[in-house]
């Protein structure tokens, strides 16, 4: 388990302001979502960058993304762990070895491979079916 695996998007939000020695009126000037022109605030980022419950929802996270400089998919992650309490892991613990296939599932926290038999299932149908995704 790697610290991508486990930080929270309040950490990614107080380390990226921290590092970059920027305020966040000045990530809040960089925070815009590329898809609805969303702007996220100062003021949301520095809720979000002190742990305060803010509501979450896909243009303000894929502006965080944009004004930090990081994937959209690390900082989805974060945002998931925070504010669900869900984790992003590879249950079945499977190497990817030549084809490069790599499994990804969302689930609450506590679960293991043998509580998720149905998306196990889901898994080999579709590689029996040759789908990609």
């Amino acid at each position: 388990m790697t610290t991508q695996d486990i930080e929270t998007l309040a950490q990614l939000v107080s380390v990226s302001k921290h590092d970059s020695g920027l305020t966040y009126k000045q990530i809040s000037e960089r925070s815009i979502d590329p898809e609805s022109g969303y702007r996220a605030s100062a003021n949301i980022l520095w809720k979000i960058g002190t742990g305060e419950d803010v509501k979450i929802n896909p243009p303000l996270v894929r502006a965080v993304a944009q004004g930090l400089g990081l994937s959209l998919k690390r900082v989805q992650a974060a945002a998931a762990r925070q504010f669900l309490g869900w984790l992003v892991d590879d249950p079945f613990g499977a190497d990817p070895g030549d084809d490069d296939e790599v499994v990804r599932v969302v689930h609450r926290a506590g679960l293991t491979a043998a509580d998720l038999p149905r998306v196990a299932e889901v898994i080999k149908e579709s590689r029996r079916r040759g789908d990609s995704g």
